[in-house]
This record gives C-alpha cells, sequence and structure tokens, in this order.
C-alpha cells in the first residue's frame, strides 16, 4: 500500500490507507512504482492467525480493472431484540426511504443507523433524519460551520447546495434563529481560512414538519466506518451532537469542501479544488480528520465473506443491551400459519422453491401466503406488535419492508444453491433460521 500513497490525495490516515488499498486493483501500477516487472502473475501467500499453517495462491492479472461491490450488503430489517437496522449506502435526496423506514421503526426499542462505505452526497437524508432525533421542546441544533472562498464564479448562494445559510438569511425561524446565536458565541475555529471569505454559513437541524415525523427518544447507534465521507461525514458529525446517539465502528475519513473542477488554460488539464472551509461546531475541520467513534471495533476478516458475521454489528447491538446473539441475529420472519405440516416439511417446500427458481411457491410457504383477512384476524388475536409491523394497514397490505426482506431471503438463497440439488438437504439450516427459526 505504501507504494500507491504518491497517487493518493493529501488527507486523513485512515483516507490515505483505504484509497491506498483500493489503488491496489491496479497492482501493475504499484509494481512500475516498486521498479519490478510488469505483467506477471500474483503471488499471494495466506497466514493462519495462529501462522501454523500458510497458504500460497498463484493468480493471473486480470485484463480488465475490477469492481467494488456495496458493503455491507444489507437492506432495512428488523433485529433481535426489537432493534431497528437502517442501512444508509448512499447519501442522496430520497428521503421517502427514510419517512418509510422510520414509520416502521416507531415502536422499536433502539435503532442501528448504519452508513458504512457510504462515500457521501447530498445532505437531504441528514435533514430527514435528523427530524426525528429533533426534541420538539428543546432547541434546534447547529450541524456544521463553514465559509467559502470569495470568486467571481461562485454566486452569493454558494452554500445553499448544501443547505448552509448567513446567520442573516430570512428564511431562519426565530428556534433556528436563536439555536445559530448560542452556536456562534461557542464557536472557535481550529484553523484560520486564509485569504477572502464569506461570512459564516449554517447547517442547522430541526423539526422538518412531515406529517409522519414523531421524537424518536430510544438509544440510537450509527455504524461508521473510513468508506464515509464528504457528506456522510456531516451526517456524522452532526447527529453525534445528540445525547442519544452512539458512534461504533472505526473513524470517517474526513472531507467536506463544495469541491469544484476547473480546466488549466494551457494544458487543458481539469483540476478539482476545495471551495469551503467546513467546520464541525467545535470548531474542528472536518478535512484531514474525519469523525472518531465512541467505540472503536475493527471489522473482522470474516466480516467480509458471505454469511461470516458483523463483529461491528454485533457490538452496535451489544450497546443496544441486546446480548446473546442467535447464529442469525436478524428478526424471525414469519411463516404461513395455514399450514398444519411439520416444520420439516415447510423447509423442503421452500428448498424446492428455491431450486426451481419459483418465487411465488417461496411465497406460499411464508406470511405473504396468507390470505388478507386470515392475516389481519391472526394478527388481531395475537397482539403481538412485531407481528402488527408486518401489516402496512394504509395499504391494507403485507409492508414493502417485510416483501423486500423475503425477496432478499429468497435470491440469497438461491445463489448460496447455484442450481446444484444435491447441496438443497445440507442447505435445510440455513434456511430455516432465515425463514422459520424459533418456533414451529
Amino acid at each position: 500500500m505504501k507504494a500507491m500513497e504518491p497517487l493518493v490525495a493529501k488527507g486523513s490516515s485512515q483516507l490515505i490507507r483505504r484509497r491506498s488499498l483500493g489503488a491496489l486493483r491496479e497492482i501493475d501500477a504499484a509494481r512500475r512504482l516498486l521498479g519490478l516487472e510488469s505483467g506477471g502473475p500474483l503471488i499471494i501467500t495466506l497466514t493462519s492467525k495462529d501462522k501454523a499453517e500458510e497458504i500460497e495462491l498463484d493468480i493471473a492479472i486480470s485484463s480488465s480493472r475490477p469492481t467494488y461491490g456495496s458493503w455491507p450488503i444489507s437492506s432495512d430489517s428488523m433485529l433481535q431484540g426489537n432493534i431497528g437496522y437502517l442501512r444508509i449506502p448512499e447519501m442522496n435526496g430520497n428521503v421517502g426511504v427514510i419517512h418509510k423506514a422510520m414509520g416502521n421503526f416507531s415502536d422499536t426499542d433502539g435503532l442501528v443507523v448504519d452508513v458504512r462505505g457510504n462515500g457521501g452526497g447530498t445532505r437531504e437524508i441528514l435533514l430527514a433524519l435528523g427530524g426525528y432525533f429533533i426534541n420538539p421542546r428543546k432547541p434546534a441544533i447547529v450541524g456544521s460551520i463553514a465559509k467559502y472562498k470569495l470568486s467571481k464564479k461562485f454566486d452569493a448562494d454558494h452554500l445553499a447546495a448544501r443547505y448552509m445559510y448567513e446567520e442573516g438569511w430570512e428564511g431562519w425561524s426565530k428556534r433556528q434563529k436563536s439555536a445559530i446565536r448560542r452556536a456562534k458565541s461557542k464557536f472557535k475555529p481550529t484553523w484560520k481560512a486564509v485569504g477572502e471569505f464569506s461570512d459564516w454559513h449554517y447547517l442547522v437541524l430541526d423539526r422538518t414538519g412531515h406529517e409522519g415525523e414523531y421524537f424518536y427518544r430510544k438509544p440510537v447507534v450509527i455504524l461508521s466506518d473510513s468508506g464515509c465521507f464528504s457528506a456522510t461525514d456531516i451526517f456524522l458529525g452532526a447527529l453525534e451532537i445528540f445525547p442519544n446517539v452512539t458512534l461504533v465502528g472505526t473513524k470517517s475519513s474526513g472531507g467536506s469542501a463544495r469541491s469544484q473542477s476547473f480546466k488549466l488554460p494551457n494544458s487543458g488539464i481539469e483540476v478539482k479544488c476545495a471551495s469551503m472551509a467546513s467546520y464541525r461546531p467545535d470548531g474542528r475541520l472536518y478535512d484531514g480528520n474525519g469523525i472518531e467513534v465512541d467505540i472503536e471495533i475493527l471489522p473482522q476478516a470474516e466480516d467480509f465473506l458471505t454469511h461470516g458475521g458483523d463483529s461491528q454489528l454485533e457490538s452496535a447491538l451489544a450497546e443496544l443491551g441486546v446480548e446473546d446473539l442467535e447464529e442469525d441475529f436478524m428478526e424471525p420472519l414469519i411463516i404461513n400459519n395455514d399450514f398444519d405440516k411439520d416444520a420439516s416439511i415447510l423447509v423442503h417446500k421452500v428448498i424446492e422453491a428455491v431450486f426451481s427458481g419459483d418465487y411465488e411457491s417461496f411465497k406460499s410457504a411464508t406470511v405473504l401466503g396468507m390470505e388478507k383477512k386470515v392475516f389481519k384476524r391472526f394478527m388481531k388475536e395475537s397482539g403481538n406488535n412485531k407481528i402488527t409491523r408486518v401489516w402496512d394497514s394504509g395499504a391494507d397490505d403485507f409492508s414493502d419492508l417485510i416483501k423486500s426482506k423475503f425477496k432478499e431471503t429468497f435470491n440469497i438463497s438461491q445463489a448460496a444453491i447455484g442450481g446444484n440439488r444435491s447441496l438443497c438437504f445440507n442447505f435445510t439450516f440455513f434456511i430455516s433460521s432465515i425463514i422459520i427459526r424459533g418456533e414451529e
């Protein structure tokens, strides 16, 4: 990785490490920087933890540039212990996803917000989620303070796209103006901007007025890693101010610059430069630092394997009071109570559906196979809030969350079997743990 560091822009140590590691996709570039011959195979030596075993792999170099997949591969879910799990893989303007998820999580005993690997984007999701964390009886909160480099190329509202405005902006409410005055009185920037800059601009978190918004007062854990950058740094830095929020994982990479692209007139080379100095409310710069976590948990190697576990998520659940995790600690999904046969027969029906690629048959063996009137009667008689969350009363149908979870389960199951019937019976326990574990 050291060989690739000259190719990475200056920044925090965690940013340099992550991007240097990513640059190793261009392995021949690393070889050239080290003065080694390029083009040959790559020899990798794997050593066991106890150093008792070694395996040497001779790997041919691909002619195409490998790409990364999203990690962690997950979606909004209910976890063991009545904990909501909100996965945010990118920062975009799709706030409807946030409102829908928070509607499902209103009765949970805690919330995990997972932004690991989120390289940034825009700030709408921060404002939407922050609205649920604001106590309507308490003041609004300033989440970030910044100023931008003055230039003829920039309009007066240069930071409006970042939802940041000067103290005198007419759009502030009295409540928000009060929050700005308090933040301003305590703000002491650790780095003095050099040159001509604008006045200070403020990002304020407050209630948004969305019809489904409520005050989520239960404990929240946000999962972070060095893949968090730009708008995700702002997300972490703003939400960590709330007293019920704990950051778990590893430090973010640190970057918030309102970058601008310029083309040099003679060479035509395009250069990207920062136009904004961005600070946390306590005066620390985002750039070159990142957001530290309250509880540092390094990922384990097996966490990156399919079904290999998730050390950071397990630690988040422990912080929320969930102990003695089951092997598959996702909330058990409800099976179809119309079936009178024992669980083993039901599991084999699921296996056969997965093998044949028949999702409709797969659904028929789950709660989605129940008639609506039968399920609503079952829901009413059970009185179990975990069951009622499966139903969307507004749509008079099963919730989109549970539908997507079953579809995800079906796809994972198909991928694991890979069309090999001989694996089906060995795969029974895996399917059982996802579909019907806990109660027959």
